[in-house]
């Protein structure tokens, strides 16, 4: 999975965070399209979640919106940390290298998660208190599930890859968590400034590669 740009939006719509990782993407666009494009996404999951159909909405009890937790997704693996020899550079937190080790369940139950074109895919994760967490990838996952007769199989590819993407996602929130809210002089809902979330952000995507 390519990542292309990763945004930030905070609950009113704003746009705290943007990092382009592809130079081509980042010279079509500027700093003022990025702010169209992050109200647009915060109005358009808005306007998703007031049209739910009402029969979803009856039986979201009964819907298990477990993410299964996938494994060092973004994370480097315990071969490049040796060969490295730099331990502080190691990503992880107090809760583990990994950040999580245990399936979670999605907070984002009516509004939008995910937007597919021919360009590009959109993976949005949204926290409970409203942040959303915005990654756009050229592509989508290169292995496919293939069926008993050789086919593939690209619901299932599709579903393999939104998953990865929540679990992306869900770790650059615990980033988020570790070095931005963290930060004495940070205020809420302001533009991200931090050099060190900007870091580990930059290595994360570079891992995902």
């Amino acid at each position: 999975m390519a990542i292309e740009t990763i945004l930030i939006i905070n609950k009113s719509g704003g746009l705290i965070y943007h990092r382009n990782f592809s130079e081509s993407f980042a010279s079509k666009l500027n700093s003022n399209d990025f702010l169209i494009i992050a109200s647009t996404i915060h109005s358009v999951f808005a306007i998703a979640s007031q049209v739910t159909p009402k029969a979803l909405q009856l039986t979201q009890n009964k819907v298990d919106y477990t993410i299964p937790y996938i494994p060092m997704v973004g994370m480097e693996s315990s071969a490049n940390q040796n060969n490295r020899g730099n331990p502080e550079m190691k990503l992880g937190s107090y809760k583990g290298p990994d950040y999580f080790r245990e399936s979670f369940v999605s907070w984002n139950k009516s509004g939008l998660r995910q937007l597919s074109t021919d360009q590009f895919t959109m993976y949005i994760y949204q926290t409970m208190t409203g942040l959303k967490f915005v990654a756009l990838s050229s592509n989508v996952l290169s292995s496919h599930h293939t069926t008993a007769n050789g086919t593939v199989d690209k619901t299932k590819s599709a579903n393999l890859a939104s998953q990865v993407a929540d679990n992306f996602l869900r770790k650059i929130y615990c980033v988020y968590s570790d070095y931005v809210m963290k930060d004495p002089f940070y205020s809420m809902e302001m533009p991200i400034k931090s050099e060190t979330f900007d870091k580990k952000v930059k290595e994360m995507v570079n891992n995902l590669l």
